[in-house]
C-alpha cells in the first residue's frame, strides 16, 4: 500500500505502475487554502516515497482535474476533466501526454477537444486512443449536449468522433470505455428511476453504432474490458444485484459476483496469470 495523500485528502482517481516499480497517481483534489499540491500526477517510487509531481496549465479559478491514465508506447496519456474549481461548469475537453526523460516526467503534448467537455474515459491500443467526455451535469443528471467519444491517432490528430447528440447514441456517455480490434465499446448513461445504462459498440471505420447489453439500473457501469474475438466483460456495480456480464460468440451472459462481500464490482484489471 502506498500513501498518496502527501498530507491532504488528494482523492486519487487512477494509478499506473511503470517498469522499475515507479507508480503514477492522478490526484483529483486540490490542497485546501493556498496550497499548491494536488490537481496533478504524483510520481512515487516502489517504497511509496514521493519523487515528483506533474502539474498542468490552467486559467485562474479552473482545475485540470486529472482522471484516468493509459500507457501509449513509452508515454502515458492522462484525461483531464478540466473545469471550475467549484464544479460549477466544465471547460473545453482536454487530455495530455506525459513522457519520462532523464528520470523526470513532464507534459509533452496538451490537446484540446473542441465541442466536448468533462473528459474522463480513456483507452488506447498501440497507435491510437479514445477519449470519452461525459459533458455537463445539471442537478446530478447528464445533459448530453457536450458529450461524445473522440478517436485520435498517436499524434493527437482526430480520426473520428461520435457525439451524444447522434440519434444512434441517444444520450450522454459514461466514462467507461474499451478499445480493441478496431472496435470501441461505450456506455450510455441511464436515468435514475426510468432507464438503465446501455452498452454500445461503435465501429469507427464502418461508422456503425449498435446497442448491446441493456441494464435495469443507471450509473452502475464504471469500466469495460475487451476480450479476444470481439468479446467484452462488464462489471455491473449494483448493490442489489452485483454481476459480471460477458459477451462471447454465444452472446451475452451474466453471473452473480461479490454477493458475500457486499461490495459491487466497479472495475477490472487484466492479469498475466490467473491468481
Amino acid at each position: 500500500q502506498l500513501a498518496v495523500s502527501d498530507g491532504f485528502a488528494s482523492n486519487p482517481h487512477d494509478a499506473l505502475e511503470r517498469a522499475g516499480g515507479a507508480v503514477l497517481v492522478t490526484r483529483y483534489a486540490l490542497e485546501p487554502g493556498l496550497g499548491t499540491r494536488g490537481d496533478d500526477v504524483a510520481v512515487f517510487d516502489s517504497q511509496g516515497s514521493l519523487l515528483e509531481r506533474v502539474a498542468f496549465d490552467v486559467e485562474p479559478g479552473v482545475a485540470a482535474r486529472p482522471d484516468r491514465m493509459v500507457p501509449l508506447g513509452e508515454s502515458v496519456l492522462v484525461s483531464l476533466n478540466h473545469g471550475a474549481v467549484d464544479y460549477s461548469q466544465w471547460a473545453t475537453g482536454r487530455y495530455v501526454r506525459l513522457l519520462e526523460h532523464e528520470g523526470a516526467w513532464s507534459v509533452t503534448h496538451d490537446w484540446s477537444l473542441e465541442g466536448v467537455r468533462n473528459c474522463g474515459g480513456l483507452a488506447a491500443d498501440e497507435s491510437s486512443a479514445v477519449v470519452v467526455c461525459s459533458g455537463t451535469f445539471v442537478g446530478g443528471a447528464p445533459v448530453g449536449d457536450d458529450s461524445g467519444a473522440i478517436l485520435t491517432d498517436e499524434s493527437g490528430h482526430e480520426v473520428a468522433r461520435l457525439l451524444a447528440s447522434d440519434e444512434r447514441v441517444g444520450g450522454a456517455l459514461a466514462p467507461a470505455v474499451a478499445y480493441g480490434e478496431g472496435l470501441v465499446w461505450l456506455v450510455r448513461f441511464g436515468a435514475v428511476g426510468s432507464s438503465g445504462d446501455t452498452v454500445l459498440r461503435w465501429d469507427p471505420t464502418a461508422d456503425t453504432v449498435e446497442e448491446g447489453l441493456e441494464l435495469e439500473r443507471a450509473f452502475v457501469v464504471d469500466a469495460l474490458a475487451p476480450r479476444g474475438n470481439g468479446g467484452l466483460l462488464v462489471p455491473v456495480g449494483s448493490p442489489q444485484d452485483p454481476r459480471l456480464c460477458r459477451l462471447d460468440e454465444s452472446g451475452w451472459s451474466c453471473a452473480a459476483v461479490c454477493t458475500e462481500s457486499g461490495l459491487p464490482p466497479r472495475s477490472l484489471v487484466p492479469l498475466d496469470e490467473p491468481g
